[in-house]
C-alpha cells in the first residue's frame, strides 16, 4: 500500500522472476523442474496481485 500502481508492480516483478527461469533457471531443489517452478510462479501471481492492495487515490 505505497501507491496506486502496487497491484501492476507485484505482477511486473512476477513476470520478470518467470522470464528469468526460462532464461537462466533459477536454483531449486532437485525434485522440482523448470517446469515446475514455472508453474509455481503462474499460480502465485494472481494471488499476490489480489492480496496487495493499492493505495487509495486521494481527490
Amino acid at each position: 500500500m505505497f501507491t496506486t500502481l502496487d497491484k501492476a508492480l507485484v505482477a511486473l516483478v512476477m513476470a520478470i522472476l518467470a522470464i528469468l527461469n526460462q532464461a537462466f533457471g533459477i536454483v531449486t531443489p532437485s525434485f522440482l523442474t523448470e517446469g515446475n517452478v514455472t508453474a509455481i510462479i503462474a499460480a502465485i501471481t494472481p494471488l499476490l496481485v489480489y492480496v496487495v492492495p493499492n493505495k487509495p487515490k486521494t481527490t
